[in-house]
């Protein structure tokens, strides 16, 4: 599952982690990063609410999922959950997932109300199968957060990832993929 993606790769079951993970402070003190993009947050639900969900406060009361291991979720969740309360309105109940498809799926089933997710991720469900039941609610604005590919500290693979990213970003394939995928220039570490 996500949660044991890091400690995998610390221990050296794995030497990379090629996914839509956070570089985050406290990761980059276990693992090094070689970053692809930036990735912003964003609300999903059925399409059936999008109607009564436009804003964290409608989310009071409801229960929303969140993939275990993501910390700008879980600390966005929290954060929302204390201003319902402050708000004298029921916190929301937040439902952790190994997985993002988990996730999906029991949102897709009403088992949820709502998924916290990043719009990367959330780009892709809606070219999925799931994207004629599921849509974005509303985008969080909020600071932007480095996504990329984690390697063990000190490995050999890390000067040639560095170096071939580098490459990458800087070609013309890098803007070709971004347009593919529907990717904004806020998603990416250079505009196209």
């Amino acid at each position: 599952d996500f949660n044991g993606l890091i400690p995998a790769l610390k221990s050296g079951r794995i030497s990379m982690v090629v996914s839509d993970i956070y570089d985050t402070a406290s990761r980059e003190k276990v693992v090094s990063f070689v970053d692809y993009g930036l990735a912003q947050q964003a609300v999903l639900t059925l399409k059936t609410n999008l109607h009564s969900l436009k804003t964290p406060t409608n989310l009071c009361g409801h229960t929303v999922a969140y993939l275990i291991g993501s910390p700008p979720e879980t600390t966005q969740l929290t954060q929302w959950s204390k201003q319902c309360v402050k708000a004298a309105k029921a916190a929301i109940t937040q439902r952790g997932y190994v997985t993002v498809s988990a996730a999906v799926e029991d949102l897709s089933n009403g088992r949820t109300y709502a998924e916290i997710e990043d719009d990367v991720v959330v780009l892709y469900i809606a070219k999925t199968g799931f994207g004629n039941k599921l849509g974005v609610a509303f985008d969080i604005k909020s600071d932007e957060s480095k996504v990329g590919i984690a390697v063990q500290k000190n490995s050999p693979l890390l000067p040639l990832l560095r170096k071939a990213l580098s490459s990458y970003v800087a070609s013309a394939a890098y803007c070709t993929a971004a347009k593919k995928w529907a990717l904004a220039n806020a998603d990416l570490l250079r505009s196209c």
